[in-house]
């Protein structure tokens, strides 16, 4: 397995362990975007109230329709791929699917990662 498989597969992991141990803020949330919207706004600035010393990523959003976003993700570790785990664990949570390209990488030299995300209800892309 590749470093970033793995890296996707350890983010995909790691969300519902964290969404169960970190309820509070993901419950108020009924949908992957709204989630996502709020996780440098509340849940990182929670972070480092707790441990003023973390070093948490940066997140820009701009929601492009009701169910699909663009990420801007800036990171000194360049966890991108940790990030599309991320995104899968998120889905599958809310009980969507997804679908993510990736226009921009710092691994690349861009100064940020950039994922145009999608979300469909599983209901809906059953259908």
């Amino acid at each position: 397995m590749t470093l970033p498989d793995a890296l996707r597969a350890f983010g995909k992991f790691s969300f519902g362990p964290l969404a169960r141990k970190f309820g509070t803020f993901v419950e108020p949330h009924d949908d992957p975007v709204s989630f996502l919207a709020s996780v440098d706004s509340v849940i990182h600035v929670e972070v480092r109230k707790l441990w003023p010393e973390a070093v948490t990523p940066k997140f820009v959003y701009e929601e492009i329709g009701t169910d699909s976003m663009r990420i801007e993700y800036r990171s000194a570790r360049k966890l991108c791929h940790f990030m599309e785990g991320l995104l899968e664990g998120v889905a599958d949570h809310f009980g969507y699917a997804v679908e993510y390209r990736q226009s921009q990488c710092q691994h690349d030299g861009a100064d940020a990662c950039v994922f145009d995300v999608a979300f469909v209800e599983e209901a809906q892309s059953a259908a």
